[in-house]
């Protein structure tokens, strides 16, 4: 998904992504956190096994409302990943303004995660302690 299709739309043009890709793959234009946005994921997903990607706005408030509207639709035992949490780390954003601040606030308000300790290495990644593992039913 994204608020702009036009290099969705360039790759599907030009034959990047391929026939076969496209069954499996549904392009959705819109903000991550509107209504409409999450009631197509809703529709697309409904009855199969989830695993969420986080890639959008990075700042602590937008990465979080991600988190609390995108994490009920992770099956137990996948994940909700949250990229670029390095950013704070490697100071390239301000402690406290970015995706890992929302890893943590949201951690503290669910027992329904855990970051994956195994998942990736924390050092060479852009989601250190990003990748959030469902230990609890919905």
């Amino acid at each position: 998904m994204d608020i702009d299709s036009s290099r969705w739309d360039q790759e599907v043009v030009e034959g990047r992504i391929t026939s076969r890709m496209l069954q499996r793959i549904v392009f959705v234009k819109g903000d991550s956190v509107s209504e409409p946005v999450i009631r197509q994921i809703r529709e697309h997903t409904e009855g199969k096994k989830r695993l969420v990607l986080l890639d959008s706005l990075h700042s602590s408030e937008h990465v979080l409302k991600e988190l609390n509207l995108y994490s009920p639709f992770v099956s137990p035992g996948s994940y909700i990943i949250v990229n670029d949490t390095h950013l704070e780390l490697m100071n390239i954003m301000g402690a406290g303004t970015g995706p890992m601040r929302a890893v943590n606030d949201f951690l503290r308000t669910t027992t329904e995660f855990t970051i994956d300790p195994e998942l990736p290495g924390t050092i060479i990644s852009c989601a250190s302690s990003g990748f959030l593992k469902r230990i609890a039913p919905a």
